[in-house]
């Protein structure tokens, strides 16, 4: 496969996808037709082609089947990967002239294309997440708290529901530390609560226009 916007630029990418093993299991990045860094890379093997010049001056007649009909695996590949990575999308804005940049997208192309693989790094970065969560969210806990106390003058009375999380002894502590005072609505009393307001506001649109929680 070929891509870049000006012929004279193209940035060839010679493939091998095996098809027993139904992946790629070699590829050539090159600014010129080199095909033959391919064919010595693979060796000894029956390479299924269409009949381009260029196949039959290197790969010898005996190892050459010529056909469409044994190429649409290979031809189905060549797809997935423009449309699954931008960089090799016709007339894409991130096309790259770096033989390195395009052979490292190859690299993880050909990677995560092994479901094998993508469920194994899928599963790593959910233990990872897991492992790393709470430490996240005491991050935005404390970003958070940053970026409201920042808003805040010294002795600010703050007025609260009755949430649970509101009447914690932490979040007590966490205000009062501040120099703030703390003052909580009486229970069930959401008209005392101007932000209860716009809540409503938020529902009803929900409802107009039938949305679902995600928009």
């Amino acid at each position: 496969m070929a891509f870049y916007r000006f012929k004279k630029n193209k940035l060839w990418i010679w493939k091998a996808y095996s098809r027993e093993l139904k992946k790629i299991v070699a590829w050539v990045v090159s600014n010129s037709n080199t095909f033959k860094k391919l064919a010595i890379k693979r060796g000894n093997c029956v390479y299924y082609a269409d009949n381009w010049p260029i196949y039959s001056e290197i790969i010898p007649e005996n190892q050459h089947v010529v056909g469409k009909r044994h190429t649409s695996l290979i031809a189905s590949n060549n797809s997935n990967t423009r449309h699954r990575i931008a960089r090799m999308t016709i007339r894409t804005k991130v096309v790259s002239k770096s033989e390195e940049a395009v052979d490292l997208t190859m690299r993880l192309w050909a990677y995560f294309e092994d479901i094998g693989n993508f469920i194994k790094e899928q599963n790593n970065f959910i233990i990872y997440l897991w492992l790393t969560l709470p430490i996240i969210l005491i991050l935005i806990v404390l970003l958070l708290t940053m970026s409201i106390f920042s808003y805040l003058n010294y002795k600010s009375v703050i007025i609260m529901d009755n949430a649970t999380f509101h009447k914690s002894q932490k979040t007590k502590n966490l205000l009062h530390d501040n120099g703030n005072i703390i003052e909580f609505l009486p229970p069930y009393s959401p008209d005392l609560n101007p932000i209860e307001k716009k809540w409503s506001q938020a529902k009803a649109l929900r409802r107009k226009y039938s949305l679902g929680i995600r928009g």
